[in-house]
């Protein structure tokens, strides 16, 4: 969050919308950095989300809003936004994102790539008349929006991966995910995770 944080460049008196509140944490930290002057509308799908965000945020004394309401659709009565950061990933821009978004303004959001098996991609796109552009790129990972209150969150995709620990730190050494895991047997997998490890 801290480097997604960053690449949306934030400065003081800017309008902010965060879509999927959490615990308010996020949208506390982006009502700090906007400062007074600035605007920070986070609209959370789950109610019991939603309320239990606005008490944290209250208790805090931050002046971010939560309010209930599908991320997709944004939240127009707070629009135009210079900024948009969506913390549930997602195959698509929403519409309304572009349409809410000030030109020039960021858009920042996790994009799942169905096609390679499922991965996520954080990417931040730049509003210039009709068209976004992308503008960063960062690794990272989020659980899918939902389409309604209380939905079930899907499994995350199979995944293989290796891992080793020297003086107490892990350092990733193969990542392997996607649907195709499933049909792989047990020896299968293991074939193939050896084989990520083996030299090119």
């Amino acid at each position: 969050m801290a480097s997604m944080l960053e690449q949306l460049d934030l400065r003081p008196g800017q309008r902010v919308l965060e879509v999927g509140a959490g615990t308010g944490y996020n949208a506390a930290l982006l009502a700090r950095l906007v400062g007074a002057r600035g605007g920070v509308v986070s609209v959370e799908l789950d109610p019991a989300t939603a309320r239990r965000a606005r008490r944290a945020l209250v208790r805090a004394g931050s002046r971010a809003t939560v309010v209930r309401g599908d991320g997709r659709e944004g939240w127009p009565r707070g629009a135009p936004y210079d900024r948009i950061i969506v913390t549930a990933s997602t195959t698509t821009v929403a519409r309304a994102w572009h349409e809410q978004l000030v030109d020039g303004g960021l858009v920042e959001l996790p994009l799942r790539l169905p096609r390679a098996g499922e991965s996520q991609v954080i990417v931040t796109l730049r509003k210039q008349g009709d068209a976004l552009r992308s503008r960063a790129l960062l690794e990272g990972g989020f659980m899918p929006l939902r389409d309604a209150p209380g939905a079930p969150v899907p499994p995350p995709a199979p995944t293989l991966s290796a891992t080793e620990f020297i003086h107490g730190r892990p350092r990733s050494l193969a990542h392997l995910t996607g649907a195709a895991l499933r049909g792989l047997s047990t020896e299968q997998r293991r074939q193939l995770l050896s084989m990520s490890l083996a030299k090119p």
